[in-house]
């Protein structure tokens, strides 16, 4: 599946939109390179990225919360801590046991539905409460 950042996923605020964008660029590489078989060194790589740029998108989302004191950044912060975690374990299985059926499922649910989900709802929402403060 390729994502795309749809209008209804663009949050209005250039930065974070711009954070999205790379993230959906770096995820599409990431499945691409998993449906070509190149090899877990390749996906595992860009997991790797996808891990780290995540920590800086969370913490770019996060400072904007905290400096306009956003009355739900507890639970966006909760989101995104179960996030991290779940894309590490998703990171360790690949190296223990490749790249397989099961962790392709797990990913996508991930990566797919979970993250665009999470943009959808918790990200607009937080959009819509920042740009009446920004």
């Amino acid at each position: 599946m390729k994502l795309t950042l749809t209008p209804e996923l663009r949050v209005g605020i250039g930065v974070i939109d711009k954070q999205h964008e790379e993230l959906f660029s770096r995820i599409n590489l990431l499945f691409d390179s998993m449906s070509r078989g190149t090899g877990k060194a390749q996906v595992g790589g860009v997991m790797q990225f996808l891990e780290q740029y995540m920590r800086s998108h969370f913490a770019t989302e996060e400072g904007y919360m905290a400096s306009h004191s956003y009355p739900d950044l507890a639970p966006h912060q909760s989101q995104h801590r179960d996030f991290e975690a779940r894309l590490s374990e998703l990171r360790e299985s690949l190296q223990a046991d490749g790249i397989g059926e099961e962790l392709a499922i797990r990913l996508d649910q991930l990566l797919c539905n979970y993250l665009v989900g999470h943009i959808a709802r918790k990200d607009r929402a937080m959009a819509e409460f920042l740009r009446t403060r920004i």
